[in-house]
């Protein structure tokens, strides 16, 4: 049943998501399972690419014929990283991949929009899209579940706001929800947080993800983060360099 997603816990190293020896390239929609009709794909395409215009995030929809033995975890992360979805300064890209064969669906985000889309929300949306895959209804099914997820990207702000630690903070309370890229020098720690200062004095607290290097104090850092509270200054980081020049 498509409503019991079923995901293969499986370490797969994937060199390259490969159809008869061609790699699929990128594009707002790519049907190569052929689920779709011309006019029902290009009506798609212009949804993602419009979305594209007035947000900034790149949602793309893919189908594949087959996951080739592979979870379709491990395949729709590899294509993720191949196209390199996303903003690089937000990570805000957001792929929907569909293999009709294995009935199975998986939606990957940038690290900068997990914050927004858990797996909890990534879950619900999968399952709603799986209720029209079920009765063959593709289009239906990819629509419904790139609204869902238009309409939790499309409602932040992915524009730079801010490029320094002060400029945040003098904005106060307006400040909140928006995006600050500046770097820093790590000055310590505090329980989950790590403690920043620009070449001014000036500090941060950041929230980052499990996934990020190493971090210790003295480190330069360039970072972008979503502020998420203003006395004192904490915000979520959405991308995170080491050895960032002042």
């Amino acid at each position: 049943m498509w409503t019991h997603i079923v995901f293969f816990l499986l370490a797969v190293t994937m060199f390259g998501c490969m159809i008869a020896d061609q790699p699929l390239e990128p594009d707002w929609i790519v049907d190569q399972a052929d689920v779709l009709e011309v006019e029902d794909e290009y009506a798609l395409m212009n949804m993602l690419s419009a979305f594209y215009d007035s947000s900034s995030v790149a949602l793309v929809g893919v189908t594949v014929e087959s996951l080739q033995q592979q979870s379709i975890e491990a395949y729709t992360e590899a294509l993720y990283a191949s196209w390199e979805l996303g903003a690089p300064e937000t990570n805000n890209g957001i792929m929907v991949l569909l293999a009709p064969m294995e009935r199975l669906v998986h939606i990957t985000v940038g690290n900068g929009i997990a914050w927004e889309l858990s797996p909890q929300v990534l879950d619900s949306i999968k399952i709603e899209m799986a209720t029209f895959f079920g009765t063959g209804e593709y289009r239906a099914g990819l629509e419904s579940g790139f609204r869902s997820l238009m309409t939790r990207a499309g409602a932040l702000t992915w524009s730079i706001d801010y490029t320094s630690i002060s400029d945040a903070q003098a904005d106060s309370s307006s400040s909140m929800g928006r995006i600050l890229m500046t770097d820093c020098v790590i000055a310590g720690f505090e329980e989950d947080l790590v403690v920043a200062t620009d070449d001014k004095g000036n500090e941060i607290r950041l929230i980052v993800s499990m996934d990020v290097p190493m971090l210790s104090v003295e480190d330069v850092i360039g970072f972008t983060g979503r502020i998420t509270q203003t006395t004192p200054l904490h915000a979520q980081v959405l991308n995170l360099s080491i050895d960032f020049p002042f």
